[in-house]
């Protein structure tokens, strides 16, 4: 399975970017590599939560949390 690591330093409480993290459907909205995020699973939030993201191009994930 592909990987990688990028730090940023992020001026915000912790708690602050811990709620935008925690809220997995609006992604496209602060990560300028995704087009589309969206929740695909009735919960949108913790354990077994899904998202679809789409990159540029046709390039697209599925993930789970």
């Amino acid at each position: 399975m592909p990987s990688f690591t990028l730090s940023a330093t992020i001026k915000a409480p912790p708690k602050a970017v811990w709620a935008t993290l925690a809220d997995i459907g609006t992604m496209a909205e602060w990560n300028p590599g995704v087009v589309i995020s969206r929740v695909t699973s009735d919960r949108a939030k913790g354990k077994g939560a899904t998202r679809y993201c789409q990159m540029p191009g046709n390039a697209f994930v599925e993930e789970r949390v």
